[in-house]
């Protein structure tokens, strides 16, 4: 799938027109994905539904490009979603965050400061 970058630089050259398309792209809401190992980047998705088949990997942005927004994430499925930040990044002290298996439609709410992932809220 194409970043929203690569999709506004791919659409119309004229920035009223370019707007316009902007302001479609963001309405289409959450994201959801199916995979195991799930890599998100700064310029897209910051809602995201994970509904993998099995246990699966979420590797979050880099929390510096991030700052000041937020990424919701909410696992669909009964297996087990583990949220990793990038590199030697935490979540709140803690290497990577487990959205358990045995809680279906648990969810999370992280935020960036620029130098680290904060759980804002959760289920």
């Amino acid at each position: 799938m194409n970043s929203l970058r690569e999709r506004l630089n791919n659409s119309v050259s004229d920035p009223l027109e370019q707007m316009g398309t902007l302001a479609d792209m963001l309405e289409f809401g959450p994201v959801t994905l199916t995979g195991l190992a799930e890599t998100l980047s700064a310029a897209e998705f910051v809602e995201v539904l994970m509904n993998p088949a099995g246990d699966a990997v979420l590797n979050l942005p880099a929390v510096e490009d991030m700052n000041g927004r937020k990424v919701w994430v909410k696992n669909l499925s009964v297996n087990k979603v583990t949220l990793t930040p990038a590199g030697a990044e935490t979540i709140d002290g803690a290497a990577t965050l487990d959205l358990a298996a045995a809680s279906q439609y648990d969810y999370v709410c992280l935020g960036s400061d620029g130098v680290v992932w904060h759980v804002v809220y959760s289920s």
